[in-house]
């Protein structure tokens, strides 16, 4: 069977989601499927050689106006800006202007039509006979559900586009017109299980299109890391890898709690985001704060097998969870898990590991600080088996879950050739 991934981009700053669909679409092709991918580039988008060994084929097209975009908004300089001075600067930019007002009210009218003529294009061409998009981005996924194609459609969910607490309430009411207009049109949607749990605004019909899994980040057949001879000095190093939100994934309950801990436990940043409160606690924390900005793949590999104990910090909404926690896990290492609320997603997946303390944010107390200092000593230079590991998450494996979602949909698609 020939099955055509679309994708975001492949290049070597792509998100968890790209990685989590190719890693999936590799083991797709061990049972004997051809597998394509579509995805854009721009300037800083090129594609990864290094993704090439997932796919079969991969089919490109040139979209700039995400990249022109992300110049102009994402940036240090637009962010300490008040609303009415962001507002006078795109008075003076119509084109930005516009092209907001497109993203924002349209899902990215302009590269959406691009993904659907590039889809409609790369089926014909190819007899593919099945397409799977993924997203985010959502336009992705409306790009698809409109083409005219003979392929079967498929779509992978690994973000809440709908159920986003950070939006007011006229665009829930947009983006839930636009989101079940596209799970009319999809043969099944493939969705994480906390970002499906809270998807009560469908139909019966539309739900049974529904299949919901674990994220799939548990390597099968490899060992838990090694265990790192203790420091001389006694340092005992705590290690964060991730991004930083001011809104759902604030640092400065973790800052705080750390600036109460003994003088000895080190804690390492690596990533990026909510710089002012960052800031402040460099100047707190001194030297036991070590910050090392975004880091590429490989560092951050080194960052976990460094690291005495890994921290996990949760969002503040709970159909959203860090990517990086199953990272976590699969080291074996111990694990400190901060959670902002108390329906945390992430308490499905660290409640069963072993060498896991879950503190939830509040006030600071002694107690708190006492059962983080006790965890650190009774799990210092421990691991957790790797076999036990992948038996206590079974269900969090590429190998489980992509066999899971062939059975579930593709079966009938491998007697016969729908295009």
């Amino acid at each position: 069977m020939d099955i055509l991934l679309v994708l975001d981009n492949l290049s070597g700053k792509c998100g968890a989601n790209v990685k989590i669909a190719l890693e999936l679409a590799e083991e797709w092709s061990t049972h004997g499927n051809r597998i394509y991918c579509l995805t854009r580039i721009d300037n800083e988008r090129q594609v990864d050689h290094e993704k090439e060994k997932y796919v079969d084929e991969i089919f490109t097209f040139v979209a700039q106006e995400d990249y022109d975009l992300t110049l102009f908004i994402k940036n240090n300089e637009w962010n300490k800006l008040r609303n009415l001075k962001k507002i006078q600067l795109m008075i003076f930019n119509p084109m930005i202007f516009l092209k907001m007002m497109d993203k924002k009210f349209f899902a990215s009218s302009a590269i959406r039509k691009r993904y659907k003529t590039n889809i409609k294009k790369v089926c014909f061409e190819n007899r593919i006979d099945a397409v799977v998009a993924v997203t985010e981005p959502f336009y992705i996924a409306m790009a698809l559900s409109s083409a005219k194609i003979r392929a079967y459609k498929y779509w992978i969910m690994l973000d809440p586009y709908t159920n986003n607490s950070a939006l007011p309430n006229y665009l829930k009411i947009i983006r839930k017109i636009w989101e079940k207009k596209v799970f009319r049109r999809m043969e099944k949607v493939f969705a994480l299980d906390f970002v499906w749990r809270d998807i009560d605004y469908l139909n019966r019909n539309l739900l049974k299109k529904a299949y919901a899994f674990h994220l799939p980040k548990i390597a099968v057949g490899q060992e838990s890391l090694m265990i790192k001879p203790k420091s001389e000095k006694n340092e005992i190093v705590f290690a964060y890898i991730g991004q930083f939100y001011n809104n759902i994934r604030n640092p400065e309950f973790m800052l705080q709690l750390f600036s109460k801990l003994p003088s000895n436990y080190y804690l390492y940043i690596y990533g990026g985001g909510s710089e002012e409160i960052v800031d402040k606690y460099k100047v707190i924390l001194g030297k036991r704060l070590v910050c090392f900005g975004w880091v590429n793949s490989d560092m951050a590999e080194r960052a976990l097998d460094n690291a005495d104990i890994l921290v996990n910090l949760n969002n503040s909404v709970s159909n959203l969870l860090p990517s990086k926690l199953l990272e976590y896990i699969n080291t074996g290492k111990p694990l400190l898990n901060i959670s902002k609320i108390a329906e945390c997603p992430s308490l499905e997946y660290t409640n069963k590991y072993p060498l896991c303390l879950n503190i939830c944010e509040s006030r600071i107390t002694e107690e708190m600080i006492d059962s983080v200092v006790k965890f650190t000593k009774d799990t210092y230079k421990k691991v957790v088996a790797h076999k036990e590991i992948e038996k206590l998450y079974s269900d969090c494996t590429c190998q489980f879950i992509s066999k899971d979602i062939l059975n579930y949909t593709f079966p009938f698609l491998c007697k016969t050739s729908h295009a």
